[in-house]
């Protein structure tokens, strides 16, 4: 599994705000419908749909867990900038970019404007105007000495399962 930890502690999930996001290409000013694609592992979900504006708000929180499914491919969160019609219909969307969030940087508790990048967005912008995201990381820590295996209490960190 997936573990960032020092000495006491074991990260064993995070929550991750998608605030809002800037900095939009001038070509969507006509599909203005715009939201957040998130995946971490196996897990993913978006943010609500918001109508009308190239500068989209959400406020939105999302919770994940790091530890049991959790693989060792799991190491970053992925946000996808997407405009359209609607999330279902795949043809009609458009991703303004991809922005990339580490395990280690959720841990540290990253908060501030994530760049959207593609080469898609590369063809569309000039170099110093890209979409951006505003994220904040909160991460969960657990204390090693609570860790459990097999629903018993774990006395020596040399027994858990890491």
């Amino acid at each position: 599994p997936v573990s960032v930890q020092d000495n006491e502690k074991i990260l064993s999930g995070f929550s991750l705000m998608v605030i809002q996001a800037r900095g939009f290409p001038p070509n969507t000013r006509l599909r203005t419908d715009s939201w957040v694609q998130i995946k971490f592992g196996k897990e993913s979900s978006r943010t609500k749909i918001q109508k009308g504006t190239t500068n989209p708000s959400w406020n939105a929180t999302f919770r994940f867990s790091v530890s049991g499914e959790a693989s060792v491919t799991d190491d970053h969160i992925s946000l996808s900038l997407c405009v359209g019609e609607s999330p279902q219909n795949e043809k009609e969307v458009d991703v303004l970019g991809v922005g990339i969030i580490s395990i280690a940087q959720v841990a540290s508790r990253f908060s501030g404007w994530l760049s959207m990048r593609s080469d898609k967005t590369r063809e569309l912008l000039h170099a110093h105007h890209r979409p951006e995201v505003y994220v904040a990381c909160n991460p969960v820590w657990v204390s090693k000495y609570w860790q459990t295996h097999a629903g018993e209490r774990v006395e020596d960190e040399d027994e858990l399962l890491l």
